[in-house]
């Protein structure tokens, strides 16, 4: 747990049992409140017992030896909380010779069913090693997986693939979104001036994006009917059904292409043709 634990925080106790205070980052408090997952789920695997303290790291199936144990009876063996676990292990074996008086048989008892390997400390995640990736796969919530992830997080430009989650996301500030959060806006297309500019319309039904996909389409041979599709989740079920990795990139592509020339034209700086719009972004695709 060394890259969890900081000297600063722990100075006098472990990841496992410090307290959380008002002063400590966000960070810290979140890796703390993650804390009852981690003791349910890691294993700790002793071997040379140099990484593991003796007294309030949880080696004992998930509890301290101070935990397991009554604290009187613990205290007794003259461990401190600095104490590795390897203070209690000799050749590779537990170090029976200091649990020799009877008061420490239920201790011995229980010392005499935990394995020692011969190898360094490790804590295990799901009958692996731990890493945060595993564990982070492991406490995760999962979701189903949505059709555009395929497409959104493939072998394509960053920009691309934000902005088609921003898109599928409904989070694009579109005049039509920023009138919902109460923005007075005129929410009107800027590229065709003459209807409302939700998501469909902007990169499917305006009549700048119909020519925009009809030109790719003229250009690569497909055939489809774009003007029977009227909305972004039926562009995207036929971008899916090609076969092609490079086609169904240009699905984002284009969404970026088309958003690019509405913003250009929103702000007045400049308006292209569907045409160099189109051919741009292919141009974009194959460099």
């Amino acid at each position: 747990m060394g890259l969890l634990v900081s000297k600063q925080i722990c100075s006098r106790s472990t990841y496992w049992n410090v307290v959380t205070k008002a002063s400590h980052s966000n960070i810290w408090k979140n890796l703390i409140g993650v804390r009852e997952i981690m003791l349910n789920n890691v294993q700790f695997s002793i071997g040379t017992g140099q990484k593991f303290k003796v007294l309030t790291d949880p080696w004992c199936e998930g509890e301290t030896l101070l935990q397991k144990f009554r604290h009187g009876l613990v205290r007794r063996l003259g461990f401190t909380w600095s104490s590795p676990l390897s203070s209690l292990i000799i050749e590779g074996g537990w170090n029976f010779g200091l649990l020799q008086a009877d008061i420490f048989t239920p201790i011995k008892e229980y010392l005499q069913t935990l394995s020692i390997h011969l190898r360094p400390d490790k804590l295990l995640w799901d009958g692996g090693d731990f890493t945060f990736k595993r564990a982070w796969k492991g406490c995760r919530t999962h979701y189903p997986e949505v059709m555009w992830s395929t497409i959104c997080w493939g072998k394509t430009r960053p920009r691309w693939s934000i902005h088609g989650v921003f898109l599928f996301h409904e989070r694009l500030p579109t005049m039509f979104n920023l009138q919902k959060r109460k923005v007075q806006l005129a929410p009107r297309c800027s590229t065709c001036l003459q209807q409302i500019d939700p998501r469909d319309h902007i990169f499917v039904q305006c009549p700048f994006a119909m020519k925009f996909w009809g030109w790719l389409k003229d250009a690569l041979g497909w055939n489809v009917d774009f003007n029977s599709i009227l909305s972004v989740e039926e562009l995207l079920t036929w971008f899916l059904l090609q076969t092609s990795k490079l086609i169904k990139t240009l699905l984002v592509a284009g969404f970026w292409s088309i958003w690019q020339e509405r913003n250009r034209r929103l702000h007045g700086h400049s308006s292209s043709s569907t045409t160099d719009v189109a051919r741009k972004t292919l141009f974009e695709l194959g460099s």
